[in-house]
């Protein structure tokens, strides 16, 4: 398993802190350090040591202005991204490093992996946009591959997945735009429900995947549980037709189908609309 921290950074980072980071990437972690970089602890004294351990040089801070536009560009593995402008960033040269993003018109980068021990540091020392490809490509560079993935090409999207110790899980979904969306959620190789997510706009999602709950054992489910009685789970209705898969056999009460399958298994198709589905053990 790929040990990875990302870390959003202001200049003050406290000494101790900096110590364990660099002690977690020596001993393999991987670690990506995203806006500011730190140069002194939480009281304003100077604290240098993730700095010294990378040899990071920092230059002064450049600041966008009516007379002054600065610019990035991919290089190296990201040599496809286009030029994009930004606000403010504090460009940085490292001894021992591997640039991805540079800044237009001078030999200094705002964006850079760094080897350290058994691991390595990725810097980005200002805010850039959302480029997908980008930011996959610079996970796979620290071969930090995400466990479950989606397939929405504009991103957007907030993906996690929740287990407990007996393999129940939950994969939760947020939709961060004001565009409703239809998603595959993959899991490796494979994808976890059959037909493709429906997001409404800025609405989140619970989905449970193997999960014993109101004495109803759930296989797979593309809507999220309303609410849990004893002996029954209620089920929301969305814009979108919706199934739950259940183990065994139950009473369902709502406007929904039930389909056998193989193996003990039922589906339950919702329709869609504003209402729920009662699915009684």
């Amino acid at each position: 398993t790929t040990r990875a921290i990302a870390l959003a950074t202001a200049e003050c980072l406290q000494a101790d802190v900096q110590t364990r980071l660099i002690e977690f990437v020596r001993r393999g972690g991987k670690l990506l350090l995203y806006g500011r970089f730190p140069v002194q602890d939480l009281e304003g004294n100077r604290s240098t040591l993730l700095q010294e351990a990378l040899g990071v040089h920092l230059a002064g801070l450049k600041q966008g202005s009516a007379t002054y536009f600065p610019s990035l560009k991919g290089v190296g593995w990201a040599s496809a991204e286009p030029e994009v402008r930004v606000w403010q960033l504090r460009p940085f040269k490292a001894d021992n490093s591997d640039p991805f993003l540079n800044l237009v018109q001078s030999d200094l980068s705002a964006g850079a992996l760094i080897p350290l021990g058994r691991g390595h540091v990725a810097v980005v020392t200002t805010e850039i946009p959302l480029h997908l490809p980008l930011w996959r490509g610079l996970l796979a560079r620290m071969g930090a591959r995400p466990k479950v993935t989606h397939d929405c090409s504009y991103g957007g999207i907030l993906l996690n997945r929740l287990r407990d110790d007996h393999g129940q899980r939950f994969i939760s979904l947020i939709n961060l735009d004001a565009e409703e969306k239809l998603v595959h959620i993959e899991e490796g190789p494979a994808n976890l429900f059959d037909d493709r997510i429906y997001l409404a706009p800025r609405k989140a999602k619970l989905l449970p995947i193997n999960v014993e709950i109101g004495g109803v054992r759930f296989v797979r489910a593309t809507t999220e549980i309303g609410a849990v009685a004893d002996r029954s789970v209620r089920f929301r209705q969305t814009a979108m037709p919706e199934w739950v898969e259940v183990r065994g056999s139950v009473r369902v009460e709502g406007p929904a189908t039930v389909e056998s399958l193989d193996h003990d298994v039922s589906r339950i198709r919702i329709e869609a609309g504003r209402g729920t589905v009662v699915i009684r053990q």
